[in-house]
């Protein structure tokens, strides 16, 4: 796993074709391009500069296992590098059985080349074992950090539903608000609307009682005017009155007199006339 590599950078090629040498029957081959044959013949074993050996010639593409080599795993996937694995057995073998002297000193330094090699391999192993702590605890804190996203986006969830819910009953109580708001409307305009009609009824009835006082009065001040001229008229009509009883009354004071005069004459009259019917029954009875 990329996450679980040192930060070290990546072992020289002559490292990786010494391992690679040294893993020569591990299965499962991968083919590995990359280095000119030779270049990686020169860099492996130090014989760049030995015209004894002919090797060029006799290397070929071969593929190898580079899944158990611990520095692989350290190296990209993608980075092709050309190896030959099996270089001693198809190359240098032919050569050991010559018992020409350049080929000794390559048998002199192949035993220095392992021990370094495995040193180098204890030390990879080692620093991959490291790399994989770190890769476990870096997966266990994103075990830890996914569980806790889960809770979270769970949580998260939960709230979402719960605002839904939320959502719901206010949409709802907003749509009974809105229905009691247009109804309230409707009864407000209905109610505007008689008390407009009731306001012009009542402008109506105040014009109509307003005409109506005006005629009255018109009518009143008419009559006013025409009993104050029959008033005139009677009150001159009284005085008229008035001065014919003076008169008659003047006039009856003399009546008064001769009244009174021929009441009493009539009064004497009287007694005298019972007293002759009295004197004339007393003379009748006897």
């Amino acid at each position: 796993m990329a996450g679980s590599c040192p930060a070290s950078p990546p072992p020289a090629p002559q490292v990786l074709l010494g391992q690679a040498a040294l893993h020569l029957f591990i299965p499962q081959p991968v083919l590995v391009l990359g280095l000119a044959l030779t270049q990686m013949q020169n860099l492996a074993l130090g014989f760049g500069k030995s015209p004894g050996i002919p090797l060029g010639p006799l290397l070929e593409l071969v593929q190898i296992s580079l899944d158990g080599i611990l520095s692989f795993k350290c190296v990209n996937s993608t980075t092709q590098l050309g190896v030959i694995c099996r270089l001693v057995q198809r190359t240098v073998d032919p050569f050991v059985t010559n018992e020409d002297s350049s080929m000794d000193p390559f048998f002199a330094v192949m035993p220095l080349l392992v021990t370094n090699y495995e040193k180098q391999i204890i030390k990879l192993r080692s620093e991959f074992e490291r790399g994989e702590a770190v890769r476990q605890g870096l997966e266990y804190e994103l075990a830890v950090a996914r569980k806790g996203a889960h809770l979270k986006m769970c949580t998260a969830e939960e709230e979402l539903s719960d605002a839904k819910n939320k959502l719901v009953e206010l949409q709802v109580f907003n749509e009974n608000l809105q229905q009691k708001v247009t109804e309230t409307e409707k009864t407000f305009l209905n109610a505007r609307r008689k008390w407009e009609e009731e306001q012009q009824r009542l402008a109506r009835a105040k014009d109509d009682i307003s005409r109506i006082y005006n005629d009255e009065y018109v009518f009143l001040l008419k009559e006013r005017n025409e009993v104050e001229t029959i008033l005139l008229e009677l009150n001159n009509e009284l005085q008229n009155i008035r001065k014919k009883l003076r008169d008659v009354e003047v006039e009856h004071s003399g009546c008064n007199e001769v009244l009174r005069c021929q009441a009493n004459e009539l009064k004497c009259s009287t007694e005298r006339e019972k007293k002759l019917k009295k004197e004339l029954e007393a003379k009748e009875m006897f």
